[in-house]
């Protein structure tokens, strides 16, 4: 999405002019239309202003929704209006209403269990039951893919030495999404964050934890077609990590039950609101830790 300056002014109160200025001297990124018109790219220019601590205060100058229509009801608005927005196939919405979210306040931890989570959760219902096509299910995974890796936009670069998180899903797991959100969160926290992919095998997490020893690997879980290999799985990463001094966070949907007693891993996280918690209460302030994590054996 890209705005003109004299929308920027408008949302932050500044003036056209100094939005210019700002642009003449690089402190907001900018390109020129084929007339020599400038256009800045919403959310990089975000990102900048939260880090000069310049509000937005006016979301309709940017063509985004107003947050409290979003946030009516406790974020059923933007609920009811993300479902719509992705059963129609409309990108620009979706990808207006996260930006709208993003720029209330409204944490990614949040945005993903409460808006995200359950819309999808809708969208799966209504497509076991017939009630939608097979192409619109995909479609609005895609769309919201696109959405999600936009929003890397809003936060700045982590800081030189930030501590690193990597992170994926194991064999017959395609879910992306859950693995971006992670992605955001850690990004949001000034963490680097390396979302490696889906479908990978147990050796090939393993082999990615002893070569980039980062200080956290997660492992999402959103489809576990045997819980045995699951649990073989995450030893032979909890081995590896106890080496390099990695913490093993695993998290999803398939984390329930007996499963979660049988898997090896330093903390269990049942959604982003606990991973965000934990993100909080890690003693680590810089790349590697001094000791090695505490690998939950099963019970």
């Amino acid at each position: 999405m890209f705005v003109t300056p004299r929308q920027l002014a408008q949302a932050t109160g500044l003036s056209e002019s100094t939005i210019k200025r700002w642009c003449d001297r690089g402190l907001l990124p900018s390109q020129r239309t084929p007339g020599g018109h400038r256009r800045l790219k919403l959310a990089e220019v975000v990102a900048i202003l939260r880090s000069r601590s310049v509000p937005v205060v006016d979301a309709l100058a940017l063509g985004l929704p107003p947050f409290e229509e979003l946030a009516r009801d406790g974020l059923a608005g933007a609920r009811q209006a993300l479902l719509d927005a992705l059963i129609h196939a409309d990108r620009h919405r979706v990808n207006a209403i996260l930006h709208a979210l993003v720029l209330g306040g409204i944490s990614i931890a949040t945005i993903g269990d409460a808006v995200i989570s359950p819309v999808f959760a809708q969208i799966g219902e209504w497509w076991a039951c017939r009630e939608i096509e097979v192409f619109q299910e995909r479609e609005a995974c895609l769309i919201a893919e696109e959405a999600l890796r936009e929003l890397k936009h809003f936060f700045p670069p982590p800081a030189l030495g930030a501590p690193l998180g990597i992170g994926g899903t194991l064999t017959g797991d395609w879910y992306i999404l859950p693995g971006l959100l992670v992605e955001l969160v850690l990004m949001a926290h000034r963490w680097e964050a390396r979302f490696l992919g889906t479908n990978l095998p147990a050796h090939t997490c393993a082999e990615a934890i002893r070569r980039i020893r980062p200080e956290l690997f997660w492992l999402s879980l959103s489809h576990v077609a045997s819980a045995e290999e699951v649990v073989e799985a995450t030893k032979q990463l909890a081995e590896v990590a106890q080496d390099v001094h990695t913490l093993v966070v695993v998290g999803g949907r398939e984390l329930a039950g007996e499963l979660e007693s049988r898997i090896f891993a330093s903390a269990c996280c049942r959604n982003l609101a606990q991973l965000e918690l934990l993100l909080r209460t890690l003693p680590i302030t810089g790349r590697r830790s001094a000791e090695p994590p505490n690998i939950k054996p099963p019970t």
